[in-house]
């Protein structure tokens, strides 16, 4: 009686201890942080991070070396649902630091005194902002060839920053958000150690991109500061080498996605927030500006809407409701109007650099087969399409017989690309292969003469 009793005992210690909140490593309570992720915006850094459910607190700490975390910051969170049968619950962290010296290494971890922090990352500031963005887009869980490649090139410290244009795990949601959850620790490697920008791809579209929109919650600050209110779409600025940069994320799907969610409202609000954005001080003054969405505006492969009926909505708009026969809100004539340099893309399983080109293919400008090739003083907008990176849906291939007169490279091997800012006059492009070592693909430069370069306000055309 008394060997039972004293059971009893010592069980009623350990739940009431477990349901006070106290040893929640030892009583199995411990969430340590998974899916680091790291965001530079105008003020500051975010820092983003997924548990399993809400903890007392979400804490960023960071310090100028590993052993002596000595600031912190204190963030907030939010829970979604997933959409599938289970209907499981995510919780997303962020929290954000605005006292940051250019040029230095800052180490840091998240989480919560009582739940448990992650590991320690670190991350360096650069002089003037990132120059060097690893770009691709169309990256999964499976086979992700370039994923080694990236990771390599972030601790060697190799890059500055990621652009992912779209299309992340094949898919976020899949497996009750399982596979998402795998795919974005399998990446925090990158995501936790340089800034990684997001744009949203198809593959993101079930249950009207929730988990695009909540995985990625720290982009938010993003759009704040560049009069967005939501992760769609955004912009941001940088300065490398004196030269002032602006990029700007916008989401293709809504072109696509609008009967399915109801989206035309949001067509509407994302391209009048794009041309207050383009007519902005940062816009007008700057001396590049690249835009970057998931789905191309031209591309050459065997695929009737991927490469004909999706990149024509995309130029020239979606039928007035109205007035079938009318088209609202295309892309081409505000790249055209406001000077738009360079658009990165993805969505096709492929790379492929087009020479200069608008007015849907009638105008533009051809250059010599070199190598590096050389774009002198473009006059139309560069696309270039790279959705390689690597994913369970293998390569998409080309066609001789379809290949456009404006198109300059193609190659149907998986990699990734590497945008560098080099001054107010050179873009370096390199497309490597990532299939075995990593080999250089493809290499462009952009170049505008001193006489072109925008030393004060861009003319609108």
């Amino acid at each position: 009686m008394m060997k039972i009793s004293f059971f009893f005992c010592i069980l009623f210690i350990v739940v009431a201890l477990s349901e006070d909140g106290f040893g929640p490593h030892r009583f199995g309570r411990s969430q340590p942080p998974t899916n680091i992720h790291l965001y530079s915006y105008q003020e500051g850094y975010v820092v983003t991070w997924q548990t399993r459910e809400e903890t007392p607190k979400s804490i960023l700490q960071l310090g100028r070396y590993p052993d002596s975390l000595n600031e912190q910051y204190e963030g907030d969170q939010i829970t979604f649902q997933d959409g599938g049968s289970l209907k499981t619950n995510r919780t997303i962290h962020h929290a954000t630091s605005n006292y940051i010296q250019q040029d230095t290494r800052y180490y840091y971890r998240v989480g919560d005194p009582d739940y448990g922090f992650s590991t320690v990352y670190s991350f360096r500031t650069k002089s003037l902002m990132p120059s060097k963005f690893a770009v691709f887009g169309d990256f999964g869980d499976v086979n992700a060839v370039s994923l080694g490649h990236l990771q390599n090139l972030t601790l060697q410290n190799e890059i500055d920053a990621v652009i992912h244009v779209g299309d992340f795990a094949y898919d976020l949601d899949t497996d009750q958000g399982l596979i998402g959850d795998e795919f974005l620790q399998s990446i925090s490697t990158i995501s936790a150690n340089v800034p990684y920008y997001v744009a949203p791809g198809n593959h993101e579209s079930a249950y009207n991109f929730t988990h695009f929109t909540n995985r990625f919650y720290g982009a938010n600050y993003l759009g704040k500061y560049s009069g967005s209110d939501t992760n769609w779409w955004y912009s941001f600025d940088i300065v490398s080498s004196g030269a002032n940069v602006h990029f700007i994320s916008l989401s293709s799907e809504v072109y696509y996605y609008y009967d399915d969610y109801d989206l035309i409202p949001s067509i509407q609000r994302q391209y009048n927030w794009l041309i207050n954005d383009l007519e902005s001080f940062n816009a007008q003054y700057a001396d590049w500006i690249i835009v970057y969405l998931h789905r191309p505006f031209y591309c050459s492969q065997l695929y009737e809407h991927d490469c004909s009926k999706d990149p024509e909505t995309l130029r020239n708009g979606i039928p007035d409701p109205n007035n079938p026969s009318n088209l609202l809100y295309g892309l081409e004539p505000i790249y055209n109007k406001y000077g738009i340099d360079l658009s990165l893309e993805a969505h096709l399983h492929a790379y492929e650099r087009f020479f200069p080109v608008t007015n849907n293919g009638e105008d533009y400008q051809v250059f010599p087969d070199t190598q590096p090739a050389i774009y002198q003083d473009p006059k139309y907008p560069v696309h270039i399409v790279s959705g390689s990176a690597g994913c369970q849906e293998g390569h998409d291939f080309f066609i001789p017989l379809l290949h456009k007169k404006f198109s300059a490279k193609r190659s149907d091997t998986f990699g990734f690309g590497e945008l560098q800012v080099m001054n107010k006059t050179h873009l370096h492009w390199t497309q490597y292969i990532a299939e075995g070592d990593v080999n250089r693909n493809d290499e462009l430069y952009i170049v505008k003469s001193s006489n072109n370069i925008n030393n004060n306000k861009r003319s609108f055309k």
